[in-house]
């Protein structure tokens, strides 16, 4: 046996060996600043931008929570002490959630510590780590804030009591996201007692109004999103599987009775279609090889 190398390695033809460099890499030399348990709970993929951001910003020997926070703001774009309205903390949740982002539990943890204090009333055990909750709360929300806007109550105000206040939905920084989330389904458009008028607005993709109508404008916004995010030849098998949940969206919409396509439509549909086909195929021929590098479960 080789003194101080592994039995794995020391069982290789000796001429290979003596041929080669034995390199070991840790996360404690790649991270020798931040907490080794912080960074273990990452993801590979945060780890590569946290190892760039660690490469730039050289931060001296940090804690546990200190560590917690640089992943934070340096990985998942986070700064709590910054996040002093509702409009502050739906985008950063709506940019979280609609990726469909994974944090770690001692992250989500340290997260809502820091805000608590400031969203006392805000359900953040479920809507921060749990998509599904947020999603559902946000659903809730949203019936709330038709009602403001059907009797004219004016602007939306940004009370900090999220059961007794309406959601900013039309804030800039969330606004953003609304039309993206109805038309791929993780909110649904509801009936409402003004949707003859609501319809005429930008509110009008979250109101039931004439069934036939609205899923040809749906069809038409999956199909403008669906050919914006086609995933190019370097993209990550991740943005595949983004891709997939999307494509299925349409072909589901094409089979419903009122979401029959047009004959434009249909050939949207089917030039996406051979598109999608041609740009997989070359993926899956240049990058196909590196999947066997991951690992077979997720943590």
């Amino acid at each position: 046996m080789v003194p101080g190398l592994p039995a794995a390695l020391d069982n290789l033809p000796h001429d290979i060996l003596t041929r080669s460099r034995h390199l070991v890499f840790s996360l404690a030399e790649l991270f020798p600043s931040l907490n080794q348990a912080v960074v273990s709970a990452l993801e590979p993929a945060d780890r590569a931008a946290l190892y760039e951001a660690a490469s730039l910003q050289q931060p001296a020997a940090l804690g546990e929570n200190a560590s917690k926070d640089f992943v934070l703001r340096h990985v998942f774009g986070v700064v709590p002490d910054l996040l002093r309205t509702p409009a502050a903390l739906l985008s950063v949740l709506l940019r979280r959630h609609y990726a469909g982002q994974r944090v770690p539990p001692a992250l989500d943890a340290r997260f809502i510590e820091a805000i608590k204090e400031r969203f006392q009333h805000w359900p953040l055990g479920r809507i921060v780590p749990d998509r599904e909750a947020f999603f559902d709360f946000l659903q809730q929300r949203w019936r709330m804030f038709l009602d403001a806007r059907a009797e004219g109550t004016g602007a939306v105000r940004e009370g900090t009591d999220a059961l007794a206040s309406v959601l900013p939905f039309d804030h800039e920084d969330v606004r953003v996201y609304i039309d993206n989330l109805f038309t791929e389904g993780l909110l649904h458009p509801i009936s409402h007692w003004q949707a003859a008028t609501l319809s005429k607005t930008w509110l009008g993709v979250g109101v039931q109004w004439d069934a036939r109508q609205d899923a040809a404008a749906r069809l038409d916004r999956l199909l403008a999103i669906a050919a914006e995010s086609l995933p190019e030849q370097e993209a990550r098998h991740q943005d595949w599987f983004r891709f997939a949940k999307l494509w299925a969206r349409v072909a589901a919409l094409t089979q419903e009775p009122d979401g029959k396509p047009n004959e434009k439509q249909q050939q949207a549909v089917d030039g996406l279609r051979t598109r999608m086909d041609a740009a997989f195929n070359r993926w899956v021929a240049s990058r196909y090889a590196s999947l066997a590098s991951l690992p077979r479960t997720r943590r």
